[in-house]
């Protein structure tokens, strides 16, 4: 039954309350989120505090700093590093070059790894830490916001956002920027937490991507598709890969989403900080959109 919250994709009032999710990231640990989910689009989204200074907090929160973020070198086969590598090489397979935007870059990674496969590539993150560490592996990050970037219309003909529409307030805005400095023909490549995924309508609010206000919005294939198309896109593929996870960061994240402090540290003290595996709930989806 909808109760009249529209949905912030197909703008329809079709919102219905699924659940109250507590947030598990540093910083702001238990303030409440209410989920809800689009009876037409199948879109899902959190509502409740987003203001500057909460996204601050939340992004404060050694977000950089963590396991899952940091590598011993860019050709290691730490996740973050092995992670872009396998992510540069997919772009270049599927036959995309030029210039390169990563948006949302952190340490640098990714830019660091499309540049080796072929990319004229930079990035921007938020965060001026991120940058200075990007020019230590020697990847062209700056920092700023992208949505006010006084960049050239039409600059790069491949525009990559890893993880990063889903924390966006607003992913309308968002894409209209995306489409803005985008070349025509181009190609905008994002991953997104899939929230119709057997996962996501599974664990509920214990989603392990259920984690706002990092993660705000959660898509569907039709929502992703409407709101892309809105701005220009087609939407020409749309698919779940695995990728490398550090274990420690995994467990102490599990331990988060349930509230278990102990457990969290209990994980943080005894699991290497090296371990790794190679994870695919089904849930994160990689799509390709064509601009033109």
């Amino acid at each position: 039954m909808s109760d009249g919250h529209p949905c912030p994709i197909c703008h329809e009032a079709s919102g219905t309350s699924l659940f109250v999710s507590r947030s598990p990231v540093r910083g702001m640990r238990g303030t409440s989120y209410q989920v809800f989910g689009c009876d037409i689009c199948n879109h899902r989204w959190c509502h409740g505090d987003v203001s500057s200074k909460t996204l601050q907090a939340a992004y404060d929160g050694n977000f950089h700093d963590s396991p899952q973020q940091t590598a011993t070198s860019a050709q290691s086969n730490d996740p973050v590093a092995l992670n872009a590598r396998l992510r540069a090489q997919w772009l270049a397979v599927r036959g995309l070059h030029g210039q390169l935007l990563d948006v949302g870059a952190g340490k640098g990674y990714f830019v660091r790894a499309a540049g080796d496969s072929g990319f004229i590539a930079r990035g921007i993150d938020l965060s001026p830490a991120a940058a200075t560490a990007a020019a230590a592996i020697g990847a062209c990050v700056v920092a700023g916001d992208f949505q006010d970037s006084s960049v050239e219309p039409a600059s790069f003909s491949v525009l990559t956002m890893w993880d990063v529409l889903c924390g966006m307030i607003d992913p309308d805005k968002t894409v209209a920027q995306a489409a803005r400095l985008l070349k025509s023909p181009g190609h905008l490549v994002l991953t997104v937490a899939d929230g119709t995924s057997f996962a996501a309508r599974r664990l509920g609010r214990f989603w392990p991507l259920m984690i706002p206000p990092i993660n705000l919005h959660f898509f569907s294939h039709e929502s992703l598709a409407r709101l892309l198309a809105r701005h220009g896109f087609i939407l020409e593929s749309f698919d779940h890969r695995g990728k490398r996870v550090n274990v420690q960061f995994a467990a102490q994240k599990a331990a988060r989403m349930i509230h278990a402090k102990p457990l969290e540290q209990l994980f943080g003290a005894v699991v290497p900080r090296t371990w790794a595996i190679d994870m695919n709930l089904g849930d994160i989806a990689y799509a390709v959109a064509r601009k033109g």
